[in-house]
């Protein structure tokens, strides 16, 4: 996957969470987007492969402070807060089986007010 920057990885977002919205019960890696020629993207996540690939040579693991959407993940104090902070809207979908549409209209729309408030800057 080319380098991501941070407004594309958030459009990627928007994408993929605005289509499991209207298609509950469905994993990420069932969006049609895929195939768009996207490869692997870390965690089927664009935000995850945004942070991945800011991590320098030296670094292993993630840094999950460099999230785009961490945020919205809510207060958790170590790594993957997206599914391990229980309260997150990602892990709710997760815990739902694919299937709360509230939680995936959540991220996505989150991630619209992020580009929102980037346009404005």
């Amino acid at each position: 996957m080319k380098k991501l920057t941070k407004k594309r990885s958030i459009e990627l977002c928007l994408e993929l969470w605005t289509w499991l919205s209207m298609n509950p019960g469905i994993r990420k890696y069932g969006w049609p987007g895929w195939n768009e020629g996207y490869g692997y993207v870390n965690s089927d996540c664009f935000a995850c492969e945004y942070t991945q690939q800011r991590l320098s040579a030296n670094q292993n693991g993630w840094s999950c402070k460099k999230c785009p959407l961490l945020n919205l993940w809510g207060e958790y104090g170590g790594n993957d807060p997206c599914t391990n902070n229980k309260v997150s809207p990602y892990a709710i979908w997760c815990d739902s089986g694919y299937k709360d549409t509230k939680s995936a209209k959540k991220i996505a729309s989150y991630c619209r007010k992020l580009l929102k408030e980037m346009e404005k800057k």
